[in-house]
C-alpha cells in the first residue's frame, strides 16, 4: 500500500505545483523566474551547507548524503513570503505561501535513495504605470506574468567505506511560463497586447562524493565535491 500511495501522490501534487506561484516580485520577471529552492530546513539551519549530512537527514543538493542515511524519511516545506512593495507615493505588504519541497528517502541496505519534487523557480508579477502621451491621453501601461519551472528528482548514494560515499542525481524540469504586456488608451475599450508563453522541459544531473572523518570523539570532519 505504501508504493501504491506514493505513486498516486506524485502526480496529484504535480498538477499543484504546476498551477501555484511562489513569488510575488517584480524581480521575477527575468530569466526563468526566481528562484525558490535554497535546501531543506536543516540545511538552510546550517547557513545553507550542501556539505552537511548525517544518518536522519537527506541533503537533496547532495546526492552522496544518502550513503549515509539509516532511517527512512519523509521531508515537506512550505514557503512564506511577506514582501514589502515600496515607491516614491506608496508602499504595500503582500502575503504568499507555497509549496517548498517534498521529499521522500530511504535507506535500502548497501545503498541508500530518494525522490520528491521541487518547485524549482517562479513568475508572478503585475505592473501598472499611468502616464499621459505626447498628445495628453492617459495611457495604462500593463506588465504582467505567471508560471515556474517544477523540478522531479531521483537521487542514489553509495557508501565505499563507513567514512565516504559517491552519490549521483538526475533532475526532470518542466513548466509554463506566461508573460504579458498590455497598453490602454483613456477613452478607447480595446487595448493592445502582447504575449509570450513558454513550455520549458529539461534534464540535468549530478555527482558528489561526501567525507565523514571523525577526529578523537567529539568532532567530524565533513568534505564534499560536487560536479
Amino acid at each position: 500500500m505504501i508504493r501504491i500511495n506514493v505513486i498516486l501522490l506524485i502526480p496529484l501534487l504535480s498538477h499543484f505545483v504546476t498551477a501555484q506561484s511562489g513569488s510575488i516580485s517584480p524581480y521575477s520577471a527575468t530569466g526563468l523566474g526566481e528562484k525558490n529552492f535554497n535546501g531543506t530546513q536543516a540545511t538552510r539551519h546550517m547557513g545553507g551547507l550542501d556539505v552537511f549530512t548525517d544518518s536522519i537527514h537527506a541533503n537533496l543538493n547532495n546526492p552522496a548524503s544518502y550513503g549515509f542515511l539509516k532511517v527512512t524519511t519523509y521531508s515537506i516545506g512550505v514557503n512564506y513570503k511577506n514582501t514589502n512593495l515600496a515607491s516614491t507615493s506608496e508602499s504595500k505588504f503582500t502575503d504568499n505561501a507555497s509549496l517548498d519541497y517534498l521529499a521522500i528517502s530511504i535507506p535500502a541496505g548497501k545503498f541508500g535513495f530518494g525522490f520528491g519534487i521541487i518547485p524549482y523557480s517562479s513568475v508572478g508579477y503585475q505592473i501598472e504605470t499611468l502616464s499621459p502621451n505626447a498628445d495628453g491621453i492617459n495611457m495604462l501601461n500593463r506588465y504582467e506574468g505567471e508560471g515556474g519551472i517544477n523540478q522531479t528528482y531521483f537521487s542514489i548514494g553509495v557508501p565505499l567505506v563507513s567514512f565516504l560515499s559517491i552519490g549521483a542525481s538526475a533532475q526532470y524540469n518542466f513548466g509554463n511560463l506566461f508573460y504579458r504586456t498590455g497598453q490602454y488608451a483613456e477613452g478607447v475599450e480595446n487595448g493592445t497586447f502582447l504575449t509570450n508563453q513558454l513550455n520549458v522541459l529539461g534534464f540535468n544531473y549530478q555527482f558528489s562524493i561526501q567525507s565523514n572523518i571523525p577526529i578523537k570523539k567529539k568532532y567530524l570532519l565533513q568534505g564534499m565535491f560536487s560536479y
